[in-house]
């Protein structure tokens, strides 16, 4: 199960260099309440599942090399499973619960595992839905000169477009994608320097 990917250094599974998966999770009302195993079930499952299949398409060196899983949200995980899941990582001995959940949940075991688990982090530190909101506002006003208070919602409204049905033969968003829906390009998407300013470094293109 994943809800968003970033491809870098290409658009498919061949050409990228690097390949980030992410499963986000948010909550208002659980928040101090830890995830337990069985809540992360599908998680993992949808992860390795992904796992295995490209391990067929680009095989077992690209894949390690390539892939990233994430879990992102504002509520902890379980600390036993947690410790689990980097020990069975690290090669090491485990709680055996722990571990059979997990050879469970994967359909893994022994160094394929590990493997697995190597490419999986938690992020379980990630800001509550309305800090977010706030956080995408002040960081869009960073990049575009005035103040546009649509341009959050514009590129909001882009990713719910592309995560729709309508969009299924054409759900990526690349760089041109965001820069049209913020009605901007390269060139005017940072602030006027100092006319004093001899360079300026474009996170964009790195120069």
């Amino acid at each position: 199960m994943v809800d968003v990917a970033e491809y870098y250094g290409g658009e498919s599974f061949e050409t990228a260099d690097s390949i980030k998966y992410y499963q986000l999770k948010h909550t208002t009302k659980s928040k101090e309440t830890p995830f337990d195993p069985s809540k992360l079930r599908n998680t993992i499952e949808g992860f390795s599942d992904r796992y295995k299949a490209l391990i067929e398409v680009i095989g077992k060196e690209s894949a390690q090399a390539k892939l990233k899983f994430i879990f992102v949200s504002n509520r902890s995980i379980n600390k036993g499973f947690h410790e689990s899941i980097k020990q069975v990582a690290l090669g090491y001995s485990t709680n055996l619960t722990n571990q059979r959940k997990l050879e469970l949940y994967t359909g893994l075991n022994g160094h394929n595992l590990s493997d697995f688990c190597k490419l999986i982090t938690f992020d379980i530190t990630a800001d509550d839905y309305w800090e977010q909101r706030n956080i995408l506002a002040s960081e869009t006003a960073t990049y575009l000169a005035g103040s546009d208070v649509h341009s959050p919602i514009s590129l909001k409204e882009l990713i719910t477009r592309k995560a729709l049905s309508e969009s299924q033969n054409s759900n990526s968003i690349n760089k041109i994608d965001v820069l049209r829906t913020l009605n901007t390009n390269e060139d005017a998407l940072f602030r006027e320097f100092p006319k004093n300013c001899v360079t300026a470094y474009n996170p964009l293109t790195g120069e």
